[in-house]
């Protein structure tokens, strides 16, 4: 009888503990995504993906590794956008949803360009 439940808790702690069973057990789509936001190599389109793997798999193999990696980098991300008008720009294409899209937007407003120019 302890065999009996012993062994389901061994392979659902092997399966979800260890990286190289992961891409195992994960779904296409998760693996794909993972894959994604692992090889981007721009800072912007990394964060992007980053965002996107969270959006379409937020109980996804590699949710906890993602979401700390955007915490980490949204935020030195934005500040360096910060410094101009071009890297505010590029911020509001990689993440015109991201958690300083509004601040970028009034920053964009205040470097004189015109909302339609952040809309773009």
């Amino acid at each position: 009888m302890r065999g009996r439940l012993l062994l389901p808790f061994l392979i659902a702690t092997l399966a979800t503990a260890c990286a190289e069973l992961r891409p195992m057990v994960a779904s296409p789509g998760d693996l794909e995504d993972y894959r994604a936001f692992r090889v981007a190599a721009a800072p912007g389109t990394r964060l992007a993906r980053a965002k996107r793997y969270m959006e379409r798999h937020p109980n996804g193999m590699w949710i906890a590794e993602v979401r700390a990696a955007f915490e980490e980098e949204e935020p030195r991300y934005f500040e360096q956008a910060q410094s101009s008008r071009k890297g505010i720009r590029r911020y509001l294409a990689d993440l015109p949803d991201g958690p300083h899209a509004d601040a970028a937007i009034a920053l964009l407003v205040a470097f004189g360009s015109s909302m339609q120019e952040a809309e773009l």
